[in-house]
């Protein structure tokens, strides 16, 4: 499964320390990929997840990016 997402925020007070309104564009892409049965063990099941994310805002200090990734393994009843 891969999502691709995309968010606007518009703030309506004035920041008290940097005297304006606060704006900010975020998006991003994650993908994941799960295995079922692996190596022959039923019932078991092995995801891995990786993405980046990206937000904009006018007030600089908040702007930030990143990548992230992880994997799990479960048992299902």
């Amino acid at each position: 499964k891969t999502t691709i997402y995309g968010a606007y925020r518009d703030y309506d007070g004035i920041h008290p320390h940097f005297n304006t309104t606060r704006e900010d564009k975020e998006g991003g892409i994650e993908t994941e990929y799960t295995l079922f049965n692996p190596f022959g063990f039923e019932n078991y099941f092995c995801s891995v997840f990786a993405g980046y994310m990206a937000l904009d805002a006018n007030i600089d200090f908040y702007d930030t990016s990143g990548f992230f990734g992880g994997m799990g393994i479960g048992y299902t009843f």
